[in-house]
């Protein structure tokens, strides 16, 4: 069992502010993975992991042909993603 817990930090396009909340996953063994997130009202509403959503319906990539801890590395690595996207935004806003 891994349970991971984790502030994503990103950049709401209509507002240009960054954000962040608080994204949990629980991977278990047997194809079992569970991902929560904070939602605030006061907030517009993002999904976030739509590009993975729509891979996974879309059957594209290795998504469905590959074990559930892939699904969760997917997660992990669209979450670090945003680290490097909101890094180089305020890079170029500061330069």
């Amino acid at each position: 069992l891994i349970y991971l817990s984790m502030q994503m930090i990103y950049i709401h396009p209509d507002e240009k502010q960054i954000h962040q909340k608080q994204i949990s996953l629980i991977l278990k063994e047997k194809n079992f993975l569970i991902q929560f997130e904070e939602t605030r009202s006061d907030l517009p509403s993002l999904d976030l992991f739509q590009l993975l959503k729509s891979r996974l319906k879309n059957n594209r990539g290795k998504l469905r042909t590959l074990k559930i801890d892939y699904l969760f590395y997917s997660l992990l690595n669209l979450i670090l993603e945003n680290y490097s996207f909101v890094l180089n935004h305020l890079t170029s806003e500061i330069d």
